[in-house]
């Protein structure tokens, strides 16, 4: 081997072996100096110097990095941690990572993985050498990159999120994370960065922030944005001491292009109408759209002492709304508006909500007045309802005085109240609106509604009507209106009416006339009342909105987005009853998350195939419904009356137990599908009809659906799980269902029982529940329970494991909120200090927890107990174990006050499933994992794709180890999965092979059972685990020579020689020996196996004799290791039971 005088190792001995890289071209590259201490000694460093450029190629292209040393010298050559191994875990890591030498000018990249240069799109030539820098453009935020050169200069780690751009000049949001790397004497010499594009994160949170004060239609500013800003312009009015206007708009006849030329043309004029109200007002002014045609604008800076400043402002607005507006195909509509003008000054008007009252009372006014007002707006101070003209009479419309006129006309009254109702509703069925709702009435309906208009009337003419009873009767009328989708034009134009009504017949007798001015003030205040339901209800929506935007953000799981979701909804005045769902396997729709008894009794009822089923399937009857249409089309559905439509006669009992008269079916998206279903019910018919709900509707489609994408980017979403599986699961939580079983976990090096995993489970008479089941039923408040009753029983469970004399550590899962909510780890100190069972506070060096017989609080003399120990000889002595999922998403901010409270208890922390989601080697490093265990779901693959789960079992373990992590192989079911685990270097193993969770009695009995006569554990006496070469004796390492080598433990053993060819090399004699196929451990197996003279015996010579001749990356290596793993196959058991 031609040896590189710059790259060289020097061990605590003096000897120098030499450190080789491939020969690449790399003129004028730098050298970067990495050191690596043994843990022994502080003299015994490995130092390496590498060329940068040859080593981010080998990097990529899979060179072989070697040595040559004697045999001797190994256990010091593997201090480098099998660097080959490295390298390729992080070259398989999704976050890009660079590493950065601050001791050379200008501060160059060495190294960059492959993830950089996807997310890049540089090559790697033009990054070696370079300072990152060049991933900066004109919007980087230049704070930003300046904390990042103070944290360096000051040797800090930092985390910012900054604009970069890649090499064709695209942006993107990077999470960038760097850390120091200090050498023997505690200098910065290196920088390690870790990558992630948010931008899809960010855009998400961008898309909610938006949605929150934008409104969807016309992108302008909503009801929630105008609140905060009218706050403001209010404050900056009163410093200035300029005078404030506010405009409340409202377009005359919008209702007319709804009905006359569709929905959709009139979305696209109100968008025109918000462009025009933006470009025709000041760049100091603000225009907003609260719903419906209603608009906002602020007018700020207005000379106080001279408010005719206004008026072309106003004038300006006026033209620009009421131009002509051309529509598709050439329609031209050309609309007027109305609108209730506040002025104020000289803080005369500090209180927001009074603000917007009177404008509103302003615009009703200018409404009412429409065909006698000189201008299109009417001034606050000013406004005098049109129909309002009691005051000649009287200033109150009840009373002992407002009786006695009323009682003589009392009777004349009620002579045309018959009349007075064909006609009124004679006149709405030709109006526009009205008649759309009323049309979908049944006569029975229609009567019924004609007899409560007659009831009202009544009422309006009772002599001792008083105004708390009035103002009732109007709340209820209102709320009845606005479910149905009746506008407030409609609700202004239908008083109008009632009064023409009332004059036309009255008018003409003097004796009648203070009757009509008591009637008419009455019925202003009734039209007054009715619009402050529209707007209370009106507000209730939009505290709705806030309430689910938190909603989306703060959800932790499915069931919790979903139920969350449906109790807010379930709040409303206007809404009978809410249903999220999902179709199960059969198509059939299935509630998850509801809110009312009827409907919690329908679908349980549905559940147990007591009635007809809602499905998706369009070709059966019960997917012809709505709730099939929307999955279909995957746009909202309106039933408008149930009664009239034949798509839900098969579900009219629900309607009817509901009290409801229709509803809306809208679809929630996952990755453009149709994920779930929102149904909404309403008493009233023509419910959810008017443009305003259905922007609610489309804000609830939007805003859920981007929850569920959040949701998606951080836990898995759960399977469809009905309401009474729901039901069920929480039943049993809190009814005694739970229960704790356990999972041994052993040493694979010695067989010893060193740990159990509690895990929980839920009973169900002889059903038992796994977590996979119930979980996805729990919200945070049912997990927080979960794990407060399951670490009391785990405590009760210990007893009796201490009273039977296993003393062993115990672990259970924590969801990484708990570590945020105070609650769980106040709730585990309050237990631990009543347990007092063990220390888990005390810290010595290096001591084991002495086992303590509860009865006696003796000593337990530690040779005569089952089991005891501990995963780790830390300093922290305590026995219990929290194990954290790699797939929750963890911040790094804070680390030391989130684990604080938990390491000061004395608990340990594992990361559990390692492989399986956000694991980085930053989070490795930076939290405080003593254990990470490989996610069983990669063991699983060992039968279908064995090669790559010993590959992935052999990396994950050598990468935590490089971290001083202890691994735990989770999955073990078969005895070929145990070998593979311990020849490769695992610390434990746990898995059914070695047992299944079982109870606490069955774990006393597994445990006893194991014990007996002298061997620590029966599965293990049986382990063949082959040694490094032929002079370790099968003895010393517990092989039983009897037992067969499965395929999967050969495996492990071909990957642990051809990692150890890497390391030791076949430069020399002596090293050649050493990995002759005489001197390896499988040479043994196959002849115990009697496998001599077979073509698997011929094929293993032909390995390790293509090894010596070649390398193991050449063709010819890879052709005898292809030929040599398939005739394994042939001979070898994949699995050997245990």
């Amino acid at each position: 081997m031609d040896s590189m005088d710059s790259n060289e190792i020097r061990t605590g001995n003096g000897d120098k072996n030499e450190i080789g890289i491939k020969e690449q071209n790399t003129a004028e590259s730098n050298i970067a100096e990495n050191n690596i201490v043994n843990n022994n000694t502080a003299e015994n460093t490995v130092k390496i110097k590498i060329d940068t450029d040859a080593a981010a190629d080998a990097a990529y292209n899979n060179y072989n990095y070697y040595t040559t040393a004697d045999e001797s010298n190994i256990s010091k050559v593997s201090l480098i941690k099998d660097f080959n191994i490295i390298i390729k875990a992080v070259n398989a890591a999704k976050q890009g990572i660079t590493i950065a030498d601050i001791s050379l000018p200008d501060q160059p990249l060495i190294f960059v993985n492959p993830a950089f240069l996807c997310l890049t799109g540089y090559p790697l030539n033009e990054i070696i050498g370079r300072n990152c820098r060049f991933l900066q453009g004109k919007d980087t935020d230049h704070d930003a990159v300046d904390k990042i050169r103070k944290a360096i200069k000051a040797g800090n780690e930092i985390t910012v999120t900054l604009l970069n751009y890649k090499k064709d000049g695209t942006p993107f949001w990077n999470e960038l994370r760097l850390s120091p790397v200090k050498d023997e004497n505690g200098e910065v010499t290196h920088y390690i960065g870790l990558q992630l594009d948010v931008s899809k994160e960010l855009e998400m949170r961008r898309q909610l922030e938006v949605a929150a004060v934008s409104d969807a239609l016309t992108e302008l500013p909503n009801r929630k944005a105008l609140e905060e800003h009218l706050t403001q312009a209010v404050e900056r009015a009163n410093r200035s001491g300029l005078a404030l206007g506010v405009g409340f708009i409202d377009i005359d006849d919008f209702k007319l292009i709804n009905d006359t030329y569709g929905h959709q043309a009139g979305d696209n004029f109100l968008k025109t109408i918000a462009k025009r109200i933006t470009l025709s007002i000041r760049k100091v002014d603000y225009a907003a759209r609260i719903g419906g045609d209603e608009f906002i604008v602020i007018f700020e800076n207005i000379n106080k002492d001279n408010i005719d400043e206004l008026k072309p402002l106003l004038d300006r607005l006026h033209d620009a709304i009421s131009e002509p507006i051309v529509l598709s195909d050439g329609i031209i509509v050309k609309e007027e508006a109305s609108m209730g003008l506040v002025v104020c000054f000289d803080g005369n008007c500090n209180d927001t909500a009074e603000i917007m009252r009177k404008a509103d009372y302003a615009l009703y006014a200018a409404k009412s007045a429409k065909a006698n007002r000189k201008t299109w707006w009417v001034l606050a101070d000013e406004a005098i309802p049109a129909v309002d003209i009691a005051k000649e009479y009287i200033d109150t419309p009840y009373g002992e005085e407002v009786a006695r006129l009323l009682i003589p006309a009392k009777n004349k009254l009620l002579d045309i109240k018959d009349e007075f109702i064909e006609l009124f509703y004679d006149s709405l069925a030709i109006s526009d609106g009205p008649k759309e709702v009323l049309s979908e009435l049944t006569n029975e309906e229609f009567d019924r509604l004609k007899l409560e208009q007659g009831n009202h009337f009544e009422k309006m003419i009772d002599p001792y009507l008083n105004m708390e009873e009035h103002k009732k009767i109007a709340d209820a009328a209102g709320i009845i209106h606005v479910g149905s989708g009746i506008e407030i034009d409609w609700l202004i134009k239908s008083y109008d009416l009632y009064l023409n009504i009332l004059q036309h017949n009255l008018m003409g007798s003097i004796r009648m006339r203070p009757a009509l001015s008591i009637i008419s003030r009455r019925l202003t205040l009734d039209a007054r009342w009715q619009i402050e339901v529209y707007k209370e209800l009106e507000k209730e929506r939009n505290a709705a909105f806030k309430k689910i935007d938190d909603l989306v953000w703060k959800a932790i799981n499915y069931g919790e987005l979903i139920e969350g979701a449906v109790n807010i909804l379930s709040g409303l005045k206007e809404i009978c009853g809410v249903v999220i769902g999902r179709t199960d396997v059969q198509g059939i729709f299935r509630a998850e998350a509801i809110n009312g008894i009827p409907i919690e009794t329908y679908f349980t009822e549905l559940d147990n195939g007591i009635g007809r089923p809602v499905m998706r399937d369009s070709g059966r009857p019960e997917g012809q419904g709505k709730i099939g249409e929307a999955y279909r089309t995957g746009e909202i559905q309106i039933v408008v009356n149930y009664i009239k439509d034949k798509s839900v006669l098969l579900w009219k009992d629900l309607y009817k137990s509901l009290n409801a008269k229709s509803a809306a079916m809208v679809p929630l998206k996952l990755d453009e599908e149709v994920f779930a279903v929102l149904v909404i019910f309403v008493p009233f018919v023509g419910g959810f009809g008017s443009p305003a709900h259905k922007e609610f509707l489309n804000y609830l489609h939007h805003i859920i659906s981007l929850g569920l994408e959040k949701l998606k980017t951080s836990v898995d979403l759960p399977e469809m799980q009905s309401v009474s599986q729901r039901g069920i699961h929480r039943k049993l939580l809190h009814g005694g269902g739970l229960a704790m079983y356990y999972q041994p976990v052993i040493n694979l090096k010695t067989g010893e029982f060193v740990k159990v995993e509690a895990l929980a489970r839920l009973k169900n008479g002889d059903t038992v529940l796994s977590p996979g089941q119930f979980l996805p039923s729990f919200k945070a408040e049912c997990l927080y329970e979960l794990y407060k009753k399951g670490l009391e029983l785990m405590f009760e469970d210990y007893r009796l494991m201490l009273k039977e004399n296993i003393n062993v550590d115990v672990s259970i899962n924590l969801p990484s909120y708990g570590l945020i909510d105070k609650r769980y780890a106040e709730i585990t100190k309050k237990i631990i200090d009543g347990a007092k069972i063990f220390d888990t506070g005390s810290y010595t060096e290096d001591s084991f927890i002495q086992d303590i017989d509860i009865k006696s609080n003796k000593k337990i003399n530690n040779k005569s107990t089952v089991a005891s120990g501990n995963i780790r000889d830390k300093k922290r002595s305590g026995k219990l174990w929290i194990e954290l999922l790699e797939s929750d998403v963890l911040e790094l901010n804070d680390i030391e006050k989130k684990f604080k409270p938990w390491i000061d208890m004395g608990v340990h922390f594992a990361e559990d499933d390692l492989g399986s989601g956000y694991s980085s080697l930053l989070r490795l490093r930076q939290l405080p994992f003593e254990l990470v265990k490989i996610d069983q779901g990669l063991v699983r693959g060992a039968h279908h794709d064995p090669l790559t789960v010993i590959e992935l079992i052999a990396h994950l373990t050598d990468l935590a180890q490089a971290l001083d992590r202890v691994v735990v192989v989770e999955g073990l079911e078969c005895r070929g999965l145990i070998e593979a685990a311990t020849i490769l270097g695992a610390d434990f193993g746990q898995g059914y092979a070695i047992a299944k969770p079982m109870p606490v009695e069955d774990l006393v009995a597994w445990a006893h059972n194991a014990a007996k006569d002298g061997a620590d554990y029966y599965i293990y006496s049986n382990l063949s685990v082959l040694p490094l070469s032929s002079s370790s004796s099968n003895a010393d390492l517990g092989v039983n020579s009897d037992i067969k080598i499965t395929f999967l433990g050969a495996l492990a053993n071909l990957l642990r020689f051809e990692r150890r060819l890497k390391v030791v090399g076949i430069s020399s004699l002596d090293n050649r020996a050493i990995i002759s196929s005489e001197q390896c451990g499988l040479e043994d197996c196959i002849d115990k196996s009697n496998l001599k003279g077979t073509d698997l015996d011929e094929a293993h010579k032909i390995l390790h004799n293509t090894a010596v001749k070649y390398d193991i990356h050449s063709a010819e290596y890879r052709s005898a290791r292809e030929n040599f793993i398939k005739l394994l196959r042939k001979y070898l058991p994949i699995d050997l039971n245990v």
